[in-house]
């Protein structure tokens, strides 16, 4: 999104229907119908510019950081043969299970299978999982709740206000979020490497039907094959691990979204 097209700051927002020139009538008190109905719109008004603006800061600061994101990331050297994604595995340590009063479950390791392996067409990258494109709409809310005194603006901007803390608080947790889930799909499928090459799991098995020339008359198709995944991977919990040096745990880069 270009800086010319970002969404509203706070003060234009607030500033909504003094920039559509609406005409402003001094009443002498707000009723309380109309009062919540103003409330009401510019807390919605306020939420949406509060998201779209401080998604917008969000893209901005992360593709300052895109280089170092790309290394940290590289979900390519990860891609399998025959365009496959790995499994993403999670791991749990030191877990304690109560089964009664006198029964107590203590496992080291948990080993799971979070997401399974699937054929992609490319490798994902980080921005699949934090890049959105906010929207939001330049018009100013419908003209006949345009706040005709003192009293209205007042309960307008107020309104505008607390919904923009919220859509800004809205866009900070979407970030979160799907960095977290970045995070865990990366690491998760270094994890399913290593302990492939330990043997604590198994390996996707992919069959290739080859339909050779096809087509019709307006299309010809040439080697054209079929792939599909016929064993997913899966955990082995009774064979014979290896196990193998582990290298250092790479240090993931530290994000940083306040401008």
């Amino acid at each position: 999104m270009a800086v010319s097209d970002a969404p509203p700051n706070l003060d234009q927002a607030l500033g909504a229907f003094e920039r559509n020139g609406a005409e402003v009538r001094v009443i002498d008190a707000v009723g309380e119908l109309r009062a919540s109905a103003i409330r009401e719109d510019g807390l919605s008004y306020g939420v949406r510019a509060g998201l779209a603006r401080r998604s917008f800061e969000i893209q901005q600061l992360l593709a300052k950081q895109a280089p170092q994101l790309d290394r940290a990331f590289d979900f390519g050297s990860l891609l399998m043969d025959r365009n496959v994604l790995p499994p993403v595995l999670t791991e749990a340590s030191q877990v304690v299970h109560s089964e009664g009063t006198d029964v107590l479950r203590v496992t080291d390791k948990i080993y799971a299978i979070a997401r399974q392996a699937q054929f992609v067409t490319a490798a994902p990258t980080w921005r699949s999982y934090v890049v959105t494109e906010a929207t939001f709409s330049y018009d100013p809310p419908e003209p006949y709740m345009a706040p005709k005194s003192g009293d209205e603006r007042t309960v307008w901007k107020q309104a505008v206000t607390t919904g923009w803390k919220a859509g800004e608080q809205q866009a900070d947790q979407i970030l979160t979020e799907s960095l977290n889930r970045l995070k865990r799909d990366y690491q998760g499928m270094l994890l399913y490497r290593r302990l492939l090459q330990q043997g604590v799991v198994s390996k996707p098995y992919v069959a290739e039907a080859n339909y050779g020339i096809t087509g019709d008359g307006d299309k010809v198709n040439i080697n054209e094959r079929m792939l599909r995944i016929t064993a997913l991977p899966k955990m082995q919990p009774h064979t014979q691990w290896k196990p193998i040096a582990v290298p250092a745990k790479p240090i993931q880069p530290t994000v940083r979204v306040n401008p």
